[in-house]
């Protein structure tokens, strides 16, 4: 004969399992830099004044580091790595908004300028053949370290 535990137990263990569902904390808010539009009031605050967090000109950073190595035909590997491991270790997750604005820059960017840089390459291949060279000497880490050697290109200058 197996033992049944009375209905009523049965309830009650359900209900309690039920409350703890819905008096647990949810997950924490990211910080307010992570945020590309107005953070939620439970942000927290990650002490930068508005316009100069990591994430300001990141479409204009990633426009002219990574986006000319992509299209110009580099192994972008270690570029991804290095700018997804930005965005964590700016304290933000990959989910977040700005890591999702990161993710549609190396994923989708590169894919909706082809055309045109072809086109460019075609009408001036002499001036995109030196733009693509400027690239060349790049050394690129996998992991972004805010006080180690980042992203580097001598022949850019930086």
């Amino acid at each position: 004969m197996r033992f049944r535990p009375p209905q009523s137990v049965s309830l009650w263990f359900l209900g309690a399992c039920f409350g703890a569902v819905l008096t647990a904390p949810t997950e924490a808010a990211e910080l307010d830099i992570c945020y590309l539009s107005d953070p939620p009031e439970d942000a927290r605050p990650a002490g930068y004044a508005d316009g100069e967090t990591p994430f300001s000109l990141i479409g204009q950073t990633l426009n002219a580091l990574y986006i000319p190595r992509a299209l110009c035909g580099f192994d972008v590997t270690r570029d991804r790595a290095f700018w997804r491991s930005y965005v964590v270790v700016n304290g933000c997750s990959p989910g977040s908004e700005a890591g999702q604005l990161v993710e549609e820059w190396l994923t989708d960017a590169p894919d909706a300028m082809q055309s045109q840089f072809n086109e460019a390459r075609a009408k001036e291949p002499e001036r995109v053949a030196t733009l693509c060279a400027q690239f060349i000497d790049c050394s690129v880490p996998e992991i972004y370290d805010a006080t180690g050697p980042g992203f580097f290109c001598p022949s850019l200058g930086q």
